[in-house]
């Protein structure tokens, strides 16, 4: 791995009527992965429907048009990311978008505007968000993850929403937490399970072997 291909902006987008720093604790546990493995990484939070401060239902609104007319969406996700992603003389900076809920959706539409002005996008990960079509050229950068039983049957209903329309992440998967929507990235009792395990480790563990292994976008590293 060269030195330009360790540069890493991370942004966490959180969904609708959601605390400001509801994400904090996954954003820091991604970052800390990244720079273990070598990589200089920077991390934000960004709320691209608003924080629950600002109505429900607008947010909602919001949510609805980016999942059935993607080329409106991410917007503020996308120039938040642009902003963070700063040129630099020690090398690109690719940018990773790691969304729940509405966030994910976010997460693609965002990535896709940045990838037209020539921003490269490493990985966009949808965690408990609805479907929405997913751009040829990000497909195989994306991934999404639904919160499941121990027998594997999804019990997220926000992650029954929406339709792929025959353009779904090259990768899916379900991860056995405790809770539901709201609960994928608890780190203490009563989400954690047999093996001292908590929501926040085994989220963060799937997401991190997934984006590791995923080629720079520049190509190989």
């Amino acid at each position: 791995m060269n030195e330009n291909s360790r540069r890493l902006a991370l942004l966490t987008l959180g969904g609708v009527f959601t605390s400001p720093d509801f994400m904090d604790e996954f954003r820091e546990e991604m970052r800390r992965r990244c720079e273990r493995a070598g990589w200089c990484a920077t991390a934000h939070s960004v709320m691209p429907y608003g924080d629950w401060t600002l109505p429900r239902i607008r947010q909602a609104a919001e949510v609805t048009v980016d999942v059935l007319f993607p080329a409106f969406g991410g917007r503020r996700a996308a120039s938040e990311a642009a902003r963070l992603r700063e040129p630099s003389r020690e090398g690109a900076v690719e940018v990773a978008l790691l969304g729940h809920s509405g966030g994910g959706v976010a997460a693609v539409h965002a990535a896709a505007a940045l990838a037209r002005t020539g921003i490269p996008v490493r990985a966009v990960a949808m965690i408990g968000s609805p479907k929405t079509p997913v751009p040829q050229s990000l497909r195989t950068r994306t991934a999404a993850w639904s919160l499941a039983d121990a027998r594997g049957r999804i019990r997220d209903p926000v992650a029954r929403l929406g339709s792929w329309l025959g353009r779904p992440p090259a990768h899916t998967a379900r991860l056995a937490l405790i809770g539901g929507h709201r609960d994928y990235f608890r780190s203490r009792s009563p989400f954690v399970n047999e093996a001292g395990e908590s929501n926040l480790s085994v989220t963060s563990e799937a997401v991190w072997r997934w984006l590791r292994e995923l080629e720079p976008a520049g190509g190989k590293e």
